[in-house]
C-alpha cells in the first residue's frame, strides 16, 4: 500500500496533468476524459480516490459530470495570474478561536488558488471593508474564514466581487431551510452527516444498542453554541432509524450543567453509569473529550477492559500518550478548497446565497471494534 505522501503526489499529478491539458488545448470543452479505470491504472490510485480527486475539478468548473457518459471538459482552464483573491484575517478584537481557525484554513486556500493559477493576499477584514470596492477588475473574490457580525456582512454584500464565509453550527446556519435569512454564501461542516457516519461506523463493526453522549441539553432549545452536538445527535438518530438498528440511550448533561467543563463532567459520568449498568453496548460521543473522559473513568474505576464499549468521537482532540479513538474529524482543507472553488467560478451557482456543506472525514483507529480495549491492554496502561 502506498504511503500518504506518495498517494498525495499521485493525486496532484493527476490534477496538474488534466489542468495543463485543458490550458494547452489538448483537451477542449466537450471532450470526454479517459475512464476512471484507466486513470486509476495510469496514476496508481484507487477508483474512489480518482473520483474524489476529479471532484475538485468539477467544483472549480473545469469538468462536469454527464449522466451515462462520464466526465467531460466544461471549459478551458484560464490562468488568472493578474487576479487577486483576498483571504480575510481577524483583527485584534476577534476571539483566539477565530484566529486559530484562520491559521488552519489559510494554507490550503492559498495552495488551491495557486494550483488554479491565481494569486492570494491575507488582508485584515477591517481593511477590506474600508477600502474602495468594486472598481478593480483585479479582485476575484473574498473568503472570510469565520462569520462576521451582521454590520460587517451588510458591507460585504455591497461588494461587486463574490464573497464566501465559513460558518459554524453555533452561528445558526444549519441548512438551506434558513436560506432566506442568508446574506452571503456560507461553507459549513455537515455535522448531521458526521453523526450518521459515526453511527454507521459502529454499526458496520457489528455493534448493537448504540447510544449517543451529547454536550447539548434540552434547555438549549436546539440553538446556540452546542448546535453542532444537536446536529450530530440528529445524524445518529437518522442512521439508526434508516438501518433498523437498535437505538441505545441518549445521554445528555444534567440541566444544572452550564459551562463546557460542567457539561463534560456530567455527561461522561452518566455515560459511565450506563456502561456499568450495561444499558449501552456502543457509544457515539459528540466530542472526543467526552470519550476520553469516559475512558479515564473506566480505567480509574477498574472496569474490566473486556467491558469497555466501542466508541466513536469527533474532532480528534490533541492529547498526550496513546490515541486509539476512532474519530469523525473536520477537514479544514476541504473548507478552504470549497471556498476557493466557489470564488474561482466567479458566478453564483444559485440565484441567492446558499449553504455549501463539507463532508466530515473519518479517522479509523481501534475504538470502534467490539472488545477493542482488551486487545491492546499495554496501550491503555496508566
Amino acid at each position: 500500500m502506498a504511503s500518504r505522501s506518495v498517494t498525495a503526489a499521485r493525486k496532484q499529478s493527476l490534477l496538474d496533468d488534466l489542468r495543463e491539458s485543458c490550458r494547452t488545448g489538448e483537451l477542449v470543452p466537450g471532450d470526454q476524459l479517459p475512464s476512471m479505470r484507466e486513470l486509476a491504472a495510469k496514476y496508481e490510485l484507487s477508483h474512489r480516490t480518482v473520483i474524489l480527486t476529479l471532484q475538485q475539478l468539477v467544483e472549480d468548473g473545469t469538468l462536469r459530470s454527464v449522466p451515462r457518459v462520464g466526465m467531460v471538459v466544461a471549459r478551458p482552464v484560464e490562468l488568472r495570474s493578474d487576479v487577486m483573491y483576498l483571504l480575510a484575517m481577524p483583527g485584534a478584537g476577534e476571539s483566539p478561536d477565530i484566529a486559530d481557525k484562520c491559521q488552519l484554513i489559510a494554507p490550503s486556500f492559498e495552495a488551491c488558488i495557486a494550483e488554479l493559477g491565481g494569486r492570494t493576499a491575507r488582508v485584515g477584514l477591517a481593511q477590506i471593508l474600508s477600502s474602495e470596492r468594486g472598481n478593480s477588475g483585479r479582485l476575484g473574490g473574498v473568503f472570510v474564514p469565520w462569520l462576521p457580525e451582521s454590520s460587517q456582512r451588510a458591507l460585504l454584500t455591497t461588494m461587486s466581487t463574490p464573497v464566501v464565509c465559513y460558518a459554524t453550527a453555533g452561528d445558526h446556519i444549519a441548512d438551506n431551510s434558513a436560506v432566506d435569512e442568508l446574506d452571503l454564501d456560507m461553507v459549513v461542516f455537515d455535522n448531521v452527516g458526521g453523526g450518521r457516519r459515526a453511527a454507521q461506523t459502529l454499526r458496520d463493526q457489528g455493534n448493537q444498542n448504540i447510544g449517543f453522549a451529547g454536550l447539548h441539553s434540552a434547555s438549549d432549545g436546539g440553538q446556540g453554541a452546542y448546535q453542532w452536538s444537536v446536529d450530530r445527535r440528529l445524524g445518529w438518530t437518522l442512521e439508526l432509524d434508516s438501518s433498523g438498528a437498535d437505538q441505545g440511550p441518549e445521554i445528555l448533561p444534567e440541566m444544572a450543567a452550564h459551562d463546557w467543563q460542567e457539561r463534560l463532567d456530567s455527561v461522561s459520568q452518566q455515560a459511565f453509569q450506563s456502561v456499568v449498568r450495561q444499558e449501552v453496548d456502543a457509544l457515539v460521543c459528540s466530542n472526543d473529550r467526552v470519550a476520553i473522559k469516559l475512558i479515564e473513568q473506566l480505567r480509574s474505576s477498574g472496569v474490566p477492559l473486556a467491558d469497555w464499549p466501542p466508541l466513536v468521537g469527533f474532532d480528534s482532540s490533541v492529547v498526550a500518550g496513546s490515541y486509539l479513538l476512532t474519530s469523525v474529524s473536520r477537514p479544514w482543507d476541504r473548507v478552504a478548497r470549497t471556498a476557493a472553488a466557489l470564488l474561482w467560478r466567479q458566478q453564483p451557482i444559485h440565484a441567492r446565497p446558499c449553504v455549501h456543506k463539507v463532508e466530515m472525514s473519518l479517522t479509523q483507529r481501534l475504538s470502534a471494534e467490539p472488545g477493542w480495549a482488551a486487545r491492546v491492554p499495554q496501550l491503555l496502561a496508566d
